[in-house]
């Protein structure tokens, strides 16, 4: 059992050593002295014989704002109250996003909770202040999904990854033999008609935040392109543009009124997608003229419109083919790594630009695609 008086004898003796104390000398206690006093001593008394206390965050250190500095951060996550028991680093959270499970701060909480329990910690309630701490210490923040996978994808990491360093290894054994310059990978990306932001500054409190946008229809269809790199790092050949077009052709009206870019190749579907009849388009109006007779090593993904079923590589010479595995894409293929996601970001700043500036430009329009990818590839 705690001993108020021992306790009470100790605080004495601690604010009689302070410096303040020494210098101010023993005198009859004033009416507000006493005041304070009686204060202490019913806190105290409080404090040694419950167990439990409940708050109201507003008005404690509990409350958090949401206009904290990056200095007040820094200076709250440095407090002895930031600090945390390392056994609470072993939470549910690891194991959830490691099989690509969505986290959110209800899950935190609860796991902690249970591992509280496990922990004998009866008191502990897993704060906001306390949730808040923990977030920063570990590195944890909200993000937003930009890839979705499947439960099979999820369980089968291993052998994807087996196979994507079987790849890479055998890419390697084959670099030395071919010039650096025709080692190529190719790859399809799908780019919107018309981007638009998911985010943007605006007011706290607002029910409803609009964004503005030329064509609803423009936002949920899409082109696409087909870029080459090299090895020795260079772009090869001209971009192969596919179009969307309902009737799947362009009549010779069109065509003549068409932008012509000196390396852009363009042709059109009705998805805006490429079929093998297409691949074929490319192979003919791209790929060859491209690497005439050397002798090449092309890196393509395992589409099947463009596989070596389809046999549409195999009369030409000097060709070896490489199909990278499938789900293997994201972690070894050069373009997925180093040029799609630049392309696509040029492609977003110069929408932005001309909804930001008031530019009467239709972006989405034929012309514009083909000028705006020009600009981009050159």
């Amino acid at each position: 059992m705690i001993n108020a008086s021992i306790v009470s004898s100790l605080l004495s003796e601690k604010f009689s050593q302070s410096e303040a104390s020494i210098k101010v000398n023993l005198r009859a206690p004033s009416i507000r002295e006493q005041e304070i006093a009686n204060h202490l001593a019913e806190l105290l008394n409080s404090i040694i014989n419950s167990h439990t206390f409940t708050v109201e965050s507003e008005s404690t250190l509990v409350y958090i704002s949401n206009e904290l500095s990056e200095d007040d951060v820094d200076q709250y996550v440095a407090s002895d109250d930031s600090e945390l028991d390392p056994d609470f680093n072993d939470t549910g959270d690891d194991e959830a996003r490691q099989s690509y499970l969505p986290v959110h701060d209800l899950g935190l909480r609860r796991w902690d909770l249970e591992k509280a329990k496990q922990e004998l910690l009866h008191d502990f309630v897993a704060s906001e202040k306390w949730l808040f701490n923990f977030k920063i210490q570990h590195n944890i923040c909200s993000r937003k999904v930009t890839k979705v996978v499947t439960t099979k994808q999820v369980t089968n990491q291993e052998e994807v990854q087996h196979s994507a360093d079987e790849f890479v290894s055998r890419v390697r054994d084959l670099l030395p033999k071919y010039d650096p310059d025709y080692v190529i990978n190719t790859d399809q990306s799908g780019i919107q008609l018309e981007f638009h932001s998911t985010r943007t500054l605006s007011y706290k409190g607002e029910t409803t935040t609009a964004l503005t946008v030329r064509s609803k229809n423009a936002i949920t269809h899409s082109f696409t392109v087909q870029p080459c790199v090299s090895l020795s790092g260079k772009l090869v050949g001209p971009l192969f543009l596919c179009l969307k077009e309902s009737t799947s052709y362009l009549s010779e009206n069109v065509r003549d009124r068409l932008f012509k870019a000196s390396n852009i190749v363009v042709s059109c579907s009705t998805s805006g997608k490429l079929t093998t009849v297409l691949v074929k388009f490319w192979r003919d109006n791209v790929l060859l003229p491209s690497i005439s007779s050397h002798r090449t090593l092309l890196i393509f993904d395992c589409w099947s419109g463009q596989g070596n079923t389809t046999g549409i590589y195999d009369n030409i010479k000097n060709l070896h083919r490489l199909e990278i595995p499938k789900h293997t894409t994201a972690q070894i293929q050069p373009l997925d790594l180093f040029y799609n996601n630049q392309h696509k970001y040029i492609a977003r700043r110069m929408f932005d630009r001309v909804l930001l500036d008031g530019l009467d430009i239709n972006l989405s329009e034929r012309n514009c695609i083909i000028r705006s990818q020009s600009l981009i590839y050159n």
